[in-house]
């Protein structure tokens, strides 16, 4: 009980002194944390200079937990986070750096890279003093002020930062290596004002530094887009490339409404290329501004140049005032290219012209071509028997009429043609003597007349396929156009479909020496490679190429083709290496076939072939090493191993047909020594895509036929496949396909006779590589993931998931 009162006094007298108990409590919770955080510190600080700064972060993350206003620990957090790129890490402890050019410094670096732009411009900006930061961070800093105000598109700052910071580094030697790209921004972000007075201020300051003409053609799009043509103009005028300058500015003056001044920069640019899509376009300018004589005079250019009765037919079908019509029909009868059917409409059209003018020998002679016409119409004929009537020509209207009342015995038929004969045999009235008229003389027929005549026959007989006769007249005619290169390389052409190759050699480099163009030396290249000529080819390609080049630089197809063919050309020695990977599981070891059997785990292949030149092209040297693996890891552990040397055949030039003999050598346990003897041919589709095509189906279907003379062995295979192809880029290509295959074999163990049929699905990545001035497609590679499931063949290995990697050079 006395403890008890003595206890109670003491209780209260610390209940009514508490402040004076608090300030020991709080001294010790200082000490206690203190006593948390300063090992944490010290170690943290000993894993930074190890170089440990995960586990450093990791500890001064678990002291701001404890103390989250530890400035020491903040400070060497942002750091860190800042070293880590770990930006959001770096904002979220931002506040407890010091001193506070450095909080703003890393404020506006952190908020920078989290694309705050108008909060980095604002902490960037609001450093007062940056001198005490290092050089290379007042130069982040400035970076990060001049981008932050464009990025956030504030044109006061952006004017300012470009004045304080961009400008002051042009010096007379140079130009600031980042002016180019500070500009590109300014165009990206619309600052068009900004971004036009810098390019002036580039272009005045750095005259030996060129723009790009592929930065400038990006800038003139979005001014263009914003209907800043006069800004515009003075890019374009700073351009080089004359192609590019023309067809921006074509497309300025389109998007501006000047109508005169986009024609004329289009007819520029057909007339450097006179290519179908350049025709197609100024065609469609031409017909916008109604300019009727324009497209008359361009379709008649076009089809004299190139013959396509397709422009003809538009010259002759165009709305025309009544001695246009006239003086086309004319100039260019008998309307070569054209069916029968529109030879005659445009025949009987210029007939009436003749009539009217009374030109007798011009109509008789346009009736007897059209009598020669196959397949001609019963109104056809009657009209033809009609005309030849008119100008007393009996004997011909009678005989016209014969043949149709015997192929048609219509009664206004045998009506016309008794008419016809009475006609013909009752005896004119005597007519009053009148003085004679001397008979007309037919004009003898001029040089353009003998030319116009040679060439229609050159090009019907080509048509007809007539080779011979049309190489005559082709000659006929050069004697009248001695420099003309279309005629050499029509000359050119005939003596090819008749491989008559030397000869086709000769007109086509003709042809390019009096107007060197990429195709005539392309067609050169061709007949070389048929004369063995390989050295000569590849310089007939390359000129070709610098054409393309020069003239056609988006014509990427044909780039393609042509640096592919010297690629080929060039090449005697190309090698093939795979590796294949069993992904599922199985228990089954045995095989139809040693080291390539579906049974194994993977295996590897590397071949090597050599073209000699003794050979021509017609036969390969090549060794060739395979190992194979049961086990199911990824990496390459061989348990059996075959080299063998062998040569292969390819006896026809343009088929994929080729025969082999191959000598094995003994390696690992399930090799062999024996001698192959090989059959293979190929029905290939596919892999070797045009560039600018996108979207194809594709299809490859293998067969092969093996027999091992040692053993006495032989099997057969057959595979096929069949995809679709989807362009991922330039050189990339995704191909899903399904797939089967069937194969026969006696050399499965002791000479067991096996069958195997499978049907299955897969993809592929394929991808061409090694893009040269002269030369494309160097080596290809290829991934694919393929599954096949098993309906005859061994039993306990009815399915496979393989991973086939190729690498092909």
């Amino acid at each position: 009980m006395k403890r008890i009162l003595v206890f109670i006094p003491l209780y209260c007298i610390t209940f009514l002194n508490a402040n004076v108990v608090n300030n020991p409590v709080d001294h010790v919770k200082e000490e206690f944390t203190e006593y948390r955080i300063y090992p944490r510190l010290q170690k943290a600080d000993n894993y930074i200079a190890e170089g440990k700064i995960k586990e450093a972060k990791e500890l001064l993350l678990k002291v701001l937990e404890i103390d989250p206003k530890n400035a020491r620990a903040g400070n060497r957090v942002v750091v860190l986070c800042m070293q880590d790129k770990d930006f959001k890490c770096a904002r979220k402890y931002v506040d407890l750096v010091e001193p506070s050019t450095y909080q703003k410094y890393y404020e506006g670096y952190s908020a920078f890279e989290l694309q705050d732009y108008a909060q980095a411009l604002k902490a960037a900006s609001s450093i007062e003093d940056a001198t005490t930061l290092k050089r290379s961070e007042q130069e982040l800093n400035n970076n990060i002020i001049l981008r932050s105000a464009i990025m956030s598109e504030n044109k006061e700052a952006t004017d300012t930062a470009l004045e304080k910071i961009l400008h002051p580094r042009y010096n007379m030697s140079s130009c600031p290596s980042e002016s180019l790209e500070i500009i590109s921004l300014l165009f990206a972000h619309k600052l068009f004002d900004e971004a036009f007075a810098e390019t002036r201020f580039y272009l005045d300051h750095c005259k030996s530094q060129k723009i790009p003409d592929e930065k400038l053609a990006i800038w003139s799009d979005l001014l263009r887009k914003e209907n800043l043509f006069s800004h515009e103009e003075s890019i374009i005028a700073t351009m080089e490339e004359v192609d590019l300058k023309n067809e921006h500015t074509l497309s300025m003056y389109i998007k501006s409404g000047d109508e005169t001044k986009a024609i004329e920069t289009m007819e520029k640019i057909y007339h450097a290329e006179p290519s179908d899509e350049n025709k197609a376009r100024l065609l469609y300018l031409y017909e916008n501004a109604k300019m009727q004589n324009k497209i008359i005079t361009l379709y008649s250019e076009v089809y004299e140049l190139k013959k396509n009765p397709e422009d003809l037919k538009r010259v002759l079908y165009l709305k025309k005032e009544p001695e246009q019509q006239y003086q086309l029909l004319e100039k260019y009868y008998p309307y070569a290219g054209l069916t029968n059917e529109e030879k005659f409409n445009f025949s009987v059209s210029l007939i009436k012209f003749y009539k009217e003018e009374h030109k007798v020998n011009q109509v008789l002679s346009i009736v007897d071509d059209l009598t020669l016409l196959e397949h001609l119409t019963d109104k056809q004929e009657l009209y033809l028997s009609h005309q030849y009537s008119d100008y007393h020509q009996n004997k011909k209207a009678i005989a016209l009429m014969e043949a149709l009342y015997q192929s048609d015995p219509r009664p206004q038929y045998k009506e016309r043609l008794v008419y016809l004969r009475n006609r013909n045999i009752i005896p004119k009235k005597a007519q009053p003597q009148t003085v004679q008229k001397k008979p007309q003389i037919k004009p003898k027929p001029t040089r353009e007349d003998k030319l116009r005549s040679e060439t229609q026959l050159a090009y019907d007989l080509i048509h007809e396929k007539r080779y011979d006769e049309a190489s005559v007249h082709i000659k006929k005619a050069l004697q009248y156009e001695p420099n003309n290169a279309v005629r050499y390389e029509q000359l050119g052409q005939v003596y090819y479909a008749q491989e008559k190759y030397e000869k086709a050699a000769d007109a086509f480099e003709k042809a390019s020496e009096l107007n060197p163009r990429s195709g005539y030396y392309e067609s050169l290249g061709y007949c070389q490679i048929k004369l063995k000529d390989k050295k000569g080819a590849i310089e007939s390609f390359k000129k070709s190429i610098d054409i393309v080049k020069q003239e056609e630089p988006e014509n990427i197809d044909k780039l393609y083709q042509l640096k592919y063919s010297v690629a080929e050309l060039d090449r005697n020695f190309f090698g093939y290496l795979t590796y294949g990977m069993r992904l599922d599981s199985y228990n089954n070891t045995g095989g139809i076939s040693p080291i390539l059997s579906a049974n194994y785990g993977g295996f590897s292949a590397l071949e090597l072939h050599y073209k000699p030149e003794i050979f021509n092209d017609y036969a390969t040297v090549y060794v060739k090493a395979l190992a194979g693996v049961r086990d199911q890891s990824l990496a390459i552990r061989s348990e059996t191993w075959q080299p063998s040397l062998g040569l292969r055949f390819q006896p026809l030039e343009d088929e994929r047909l080729y025969f082999f003999i191959e000598k094995f050598f003994k390696g690992g346990d399930e090799s062999r020594d024996d001698t192959m003897l090989r059959a293979s041919w190929e029905l290939f589709d596919g892999y070797d895509f045009y560039p600018t095509t996108t979207e194809y189906p594709w299809k490859h279907l293998y067969m092969d036929s093996v027999y091992y003379l040692d053993n006495g062995t032989y099997s057969l295979y057959a595979n096929y496949e069949h995809g679709y192809v989807w362009k991922s880029g330039y050189q990339d290509a995704w191909m899903p396909y399904l797939c089967t295959s069937a194969g026969y074999t006696n050399d499965n163990g002791p000479k067991e006779t096996l069958k195997r049929f499978d049907v299955g699905a897969g993809i592929s990545y394929f991808f061409w590589r090694n893009e040269r001035e002269y030369k494309s497609h160097q080596y290809t590679g290829r991934a694919r993931l393929e599954y096949r499931h098993q309906y005859a063949g061994d039993p306990e290995d009815d399915h496979a998931l393989r991973l086939m990697l190729e690498f092909f050079f």
